[in-house]
């Protein structure tokens, strides 16, 4: 009888340990496809659109499309969520997948149609409709999915020990995912954009049939995902009405903000925020002025690998930098360096090759001419301007790429301060909040960080051409650098009773092991490039 029960015990081990080497393949399929989707279709709808009518801007395109991907998840993801959780999970997981997908290809098939098109097969904003509705529905799904996978089947295919070691595993896979994803989806469109559509297609069909397979092994194999994940009491029998549900939500968006407005750490939270705002932050704006200023979408993704790396150093020096000048300080030396890089990109606005002219009053923007007076020159595999319906340069090449250059040196600098500082706001957080506060706190900070993001769109939206595109940099960069100054005076003010704080809450972390203690905050799920690459 012993002898039984210790097999079971093994084969128990045995089959959680292979579920969990499973789930960390199916995310790795997951990961890679959904991103190489992310970081393409922006690139390849601008030109899409361009295509169909070169009257449009690669900036206002980029900028539309990010801001109704951003406004449908913030209003949409919660209700999906909601959704995805009444359902059984092998089903919650396979609908998530297929819709996500699905919508992928559709998307990849109509913009591959475009371009493997002489002719205009449909109307340029209609082209941008179709892709933008499908790349909303899959985004909705794809937060569904990776909810499903990292916040409920980890959950309950391991140990307590084994979930720390599973979530890292889960954590890396996205930023590796991160980075080669735009490597691969930037070589593919930049080698041929409807040979790039059919390989991002084709990935998305590959990844949608293994991880099916996957997820339902997975689910065969572990018991556990087969019971009922809420067992209702009596008490919980009966159905709120709208209205009761309504103002549930109503007062919990009242309580977020009012426990967050009171919060110690309410100024960093604000600072936080504002960094959304930065037109520079590796989204869908600074895409568009890459491209408007002839660089590929190669290019482009070599540009993002190397924003992204220099941002994961920060994670790497972080403990040492609280260690030695302290938690308050280590946010303002993340300050002081964004400072420092936002000042690289105020020098390119206004170096000779420079395309600003804000403050040329003699000067037209956007800049009038026909394709006709434009100097056809060779194309390359990372110089190349959007083209127009007869495969024409609709833009002038810039003679050098100086201005560029400093503009996206400026962009890839400041991640390692974005990094820096959202950890830093992050602990700060963490030690200072009651525990029986954190979640609602954290919804407040979470709404006021979309709030900004949004608000970011609109300036790619008033500021469409490479002409005013550095007006967008300027007061984005004015409100940041305003908005770290005033953390700079909170910070010194009160250094020494968060050093106090922090001290307590190490002690309080070595003779506990409650993870409410060292955990982010329980927030809607936000992946790397969605959350951070907006700042």
């Amino acid at each position: 009888m012993a002898s039984n029960e210790e097999n079971n015990s093994f084969n128990n081990e045995k089959n959680r340990k292979t579920a969990q080497r499973l789930i960390l393949i199916e995310h790795v399929f997951n990961t890679l496809a959904d991103r190489m989707w992310l970081y393409a279709a922006g690139l390849l709808l601008m030109d899409a659109v361009l295509k169909l009518n070169d009257e449009a801007s690669p900036i206002t395109v980029s900028s539309m499309y990010g801001l109704v991907l951003n406004v449908v998840k913030v209003l949409l993801v919660g209700t999906i969520g909601g959704v995805v959780e009444r359902m059984p999970r092998l089903s919650g997981a396979l609908v998530p997948l297929v819709i996500q997908n699905s919508s992928v290809i559709i998307s990849a098939i109509f913009l591959g149609l475009v371009f493997g098109s002489s002719e205009a097969l449909i109307p340029a904003w209609g082209l941008f409709t179709i892709v933008t509705v499908f790349s909303s529905i899959a985004v909705l799904a794809s937060v569904a999915l990776m909810n499903v996978v990292s916040r409920d089947w980890a959950v309950e295919i391991a140990t307590d020990d084994e979930l720390t070691i599973l979530n890292s595993w889960l954590r890396a896979i996205d930023q590796g995912s991160l980075i080669l994803a735009s490597g691969l989806a930037g070589i593919a469109i930049s080698y041929d954009k409807m040979i790039g559509c059919a390989v991002i297609g084709g990935i998305n069909v590959v990844a949608m049939i293994i991880q099916g397979i996957l997820l339902t092994k997975v689910y065969k194999m572990m018991p556990n995902l087969a019971k009922s994940k809420v067992i209702k009491t009596e008490n919980e029998s009966y159905t709120k009405s709208y209205k009761e549900s309504l103002n549930d939500k109503m007062k919990y968006f009242y309580e977020s903000w009012y426990l967050f407005i009171k919060s110690i750490v309410f100024l960093p939270g604000v600072v936080l925020g504002v960094l959304y705002l930065n037109i520079l932050g590796m989204g869908f704006p600074l895409q568009g002025f890459g491209r408007q200023s002839c660089l590929t979408e190669a290019t482009i993704s070599i540009i993002y690998i190397i924003g992204a790396v220099t941002g994961f150093v920060a994670p790497v020096m972080f403990p040492t930098l609280v260690r030695n000048l302290g938690l308050p300080k280590t946010g303002i030396a993340a300050g002081v360096w964004q400072i420092i890089a936002i000042t690289i990109s105020i020098i390119g606005l206004f170096v000779k090759d420079s395309t600003y002219n804000a403050f040329d009053q003699d000067a037209e923007c956007p800049v009038s001419f026909d394709n006709s007076t434009i100097i056809q020159q060779e194309d390359t595999f990372w110089i190349s301007c959007p083209k127009d319906g007869n495969n024409v340069d609709i833009y002038q090449r810039p003679e050098t790429f100086i201005s560029v250059g400093l503009i996206f040196l400026s962009s890839i600098l400041q991640r390692w301060g974005v990094y820096l500082f959202d950890m830093a706001v992050t602990q700060l957080f963490q030690i200072t909040v009651d525990n029986n506060e954190r979640n609602r706190v954290a919804a407040g900070q979470f709404s006021l960080n979309s709030m900004f993001s949004i608000a970011m769109y609109f300036f790619g939206l008033v500021w469409t051409e490479t002409c005013n595109f550095g007006s967008a940099i300027l007061v984005g960069s004015a409100l940041i650098v305003l908005a770290y100054f005033i953390y700079i005076i909170w910070a010194l003010r009160n250094n020494a009773m968060i050093e106090g704080m922090n001290r307590t809450e190490e002690f309080d972390s070595e003779a506990s092991s409650n993870h409410s203690k060292t955990s982010k905050f329980d927030v809607p799920y936000e992946t790397e490039e969605d959350e951070i690459s907006e700042l």
